[in-house]
């Protein structure tokens, strides 16, 4: 036996020194560590979901780890406010008016490199506990995504999906709480998502000018979507051999 000192647990690596194991006789024995880094929370990179904290960096950093080995990218309950675009992969598309006016991809102004250059990021499911609030707190002249899911590899083993999570603008959030309000005008999108996000699952929108744009959502399934005082609710351009169930 080897003794461990309170330093030692205390450290970045403390958690590797401690045993792990469920509570079956034919479960295997490993580290807290590895337990722990099952998934990615945005905790884990700074963010405080407190409602006034700017969580942009904290959660972009978490998405750009998350991205790198795959899995799950896990929002604990809160409010995450931020400032500019959570964009789950490289943007891809360079205009979000063409996906909300088209009929097709086809149409759409394309940034290939950044498209190219998803197809090397790991599957992604992002996930939010009950309670997670995303907070939209920025304005712009122009559509443009709160989230934007731009993971498409063109393959059905290689894209995840987004679920259980509420997005609002800023003025629909107040004293702490979601505070339901008229729609303000704005052009935030809650969430954009192509082919990539193969599951869309329990999504609330509030305030959005638009809740959810999809574009080319071929096998996707949408369901459980709710949008409450947005300009436009939903816009589903292209939808090939889908479920959609809203």
């Amino acid at each position: 036996m080897v003794d461990v000192t309170k330093e030692e647990l205390i450290a970045a690596s403390g958690a590797s020194l401690v045993g792990f194991k469920q509570n079956t006789t034919v479960a295997s024995t490993r580290t807290v560590e590895a337990k722990l880094r099952e998934a990615v929370s945005v905790r884990d990179y700074g963010a405080v979901g407190d409602g006034s904290t700017d969580d942009s960096d904290a959660i972009n950093a978490a998405i750009a780890s998350a991205l790198t080995i795959g899995g799950t990218l896990f929002f604990p309950k809160g409010f995450y406010r931020v400032v500019r675009t959570l964009n789950i992969g490289l943007q891809v598309y360079t205009n979000y008016q063409q996906p909300i006016d088209s009929i097709g991809w086809e149409g759409c102004s394309l940034n290939t490199a950044n498209k190219a250059a998803n197809a090397s990021k790991k599957r992604l499911d992002v996930v939010g506990e009950a309670g997670a609030v995303i907070i939209g707190d920025f304005t712009t002249t122009a559509p443009t995504p709160i989230i934007a899911y731009n993971l498409d590899n063109d393959t059905l083993e290689e894209t995840g999906s987004i679920r259980n999570l509420t997005v609002i603008t800023a003025n629909q959030f107040s004293s702490g709480k979601i505070t339901p309000t008229a729609y303000d005008g704005n052009n935030l999108i809650g969430l954009f998502t192509g082919r990539g996000a193969k599951i869309v699952d329990k999504i609330n929108y509030y305030g959005c000018g638009y809740g959810h744009v999809s574009l080319s959502s071929y096998w996707c399934t949408h369901q459980n979507l709710e949008a409450f005082n947005c300009g436009r609710g939903f816009t589903f351009t292209e939808m090939n051999a889908g479920l959609h169930n809203s």
